[in-house]
């Protein structure tokens, strides 16, 4: 019975094209030069797929009302589903290394029903802004407070601190602020919730932008961020901190296929349904 309920909530994902946080690449390939970035060696290399971890702080408005603050941690870059292993500079190593992370925020409306048991919260974001940074020192501390999401978000509620240095260093690679599609769901019964986030118009800076993100030419793409985020409970006037969830970014030169990434997330959700009632065993 509960792997039967817990398939409902599968349909559910695929009702709103949620693709999960393993989604399978098919972005858009990117050569990107690491060497634009001050003290790296000269690197290129190719990849179609950002992944990383996130910390979110989603507040409850009203009954029907959410925004959400979150800051976005690079891991790696990937190609055809696998870490790119040219010598990238990501992370690590050394002095030569570098940091990339994000900015979101986002606001929208949500709801909230019973399937059995659990509580299902299903989120539509009608305003979202994204800005993607670089950190070349590997200094920049992330920190989102308590109540961040309230009342408006502003990527300011993100508070972002380089230690002795200061954050003049860091460089904006990249922003859009075009919705094209959002969604997400979550349940009190399954380990993870699903979000996906389509935006339209993402633009390069220059030069930084410009300088790191080589080709394609032009550079105004669609970004498909989705990922993972924790099962929580909604209370109205309330804010929930959610930590080191899982999330990927993709490049396209248009709108991705809604079913493509339906599917994609419909599959992986299953996957997770099966660990769970692995789990639970």
């Amino acid at each position: 019975m509960m792997f039967s309920k817990q398939l409902k909530l599968a349909a559910l994902a695929l009702a709103f094209g949620v693709a999960g946080a393993q989604a399978a690449p098919v972005g858009l390939p990117l050569l990107i030069e690491e060497g634009s970035v001050s003290g790296t060696p000269a690197n290129a290399f190719w990849a179609d797929q950002l992944s990383g971890q996130y910390d979110e702080v989603v507040t409850f408005i009203d009954a029907t009302h959410f925004t959400t603050v979150a800051v976005f941690r690079a891991g790696a870059w990937y190609r055809d589903g696998s870490t790119v292993t040219e010598g990238q500079f990501l992370n690590g190593p050394g002095a030569s290394g570098y940091n990339l992370y994000a900015k979101f925020i986002g606001s929208g409306t949500y709801s909230t029903s019973l399937s059995g048991s659990d509580i299902v919260t299903t989120f539509s974001a009608t305003q979202n802004a994204i800005e993607l940074w670089l950190d070349p020192s590997r200094n920049t501390v992330y920190n989102i407070p308590a109540a961040a999401g309230a009342p408006t978000p502003a990527f300011t509620d993100l508070a972002l601190t380089s230690g002795a240095a200061s954050l003049t260093d860091d460089r904006r690679l990249g922003s859009a602020s075009i919705t094209l599609a959002a969604g997400g769901n979550s349940s009190t019964g399954l380990a993870n919730g699903n979000f996906e986030i389509v935006f339209g118009g993402f633009t390069l800076d220059a030069p930084d932008g410009e300088n790191y993100f080589v080709a394609p030419r032009p550079f105004h793409m669609t970004l498909d961020l989705n990922g993972n985020f924790q099962s929580l409970t909604p209370v109205a006037g309330t804010s929930v901190a959610l930590r080191n969830s899982s999330a990927n970014a993709f490049f396209f030169n248009s709108v991705p296929e809604p079913g493509a990434l339906a599917l994609a997330g419909i599959a992986l959700l299953g996957l997770g349904v099966a660990g769970k009632r692995r789990k639970s065993a």
